[in-house]
């Protein structure tokens, strides 16, 4: 078994680093990136002198907390409704 799991092991480091999987953004001023961190692997590049300062917010929400929320709204009665955003 040991050798199997290691067998995977070394397939799965091929796959995540050959540059087939890659996506690279170059990101400016004002940008969002938005992802699933527990279905993502994802990583950033050095900062090169040229880039200027780097500034990177992390925001997390918790799942479960989500769809408590969501199904909690839905059920109500009176539950809002969209409006337009302009």
């Amino acid at each position: 078994e040991l050798e199997t799991f290691y067998k995977a092991k070394r397939r799965f480091a091929q796959l995540a680093h050959s540059s087939e999987m890659y996506i690279r953004l170059q990101l400016r001023r004002g940008d969002v990136a938005i992802f699933d961190n527990t279905r993502l692997l994802h990583a950033r590049s050095a900062i090169a002198d040229a880039d200027g300062d780097r500034y990177v917010q992390g925001c997390y929400f918790d799942r479960d907390g989500l769809q408590y929320n969501w199904e909690r709204l839905r059920r109500r009665k009176d539950r809002p409704t969209w409006t337009s955003l302009r």
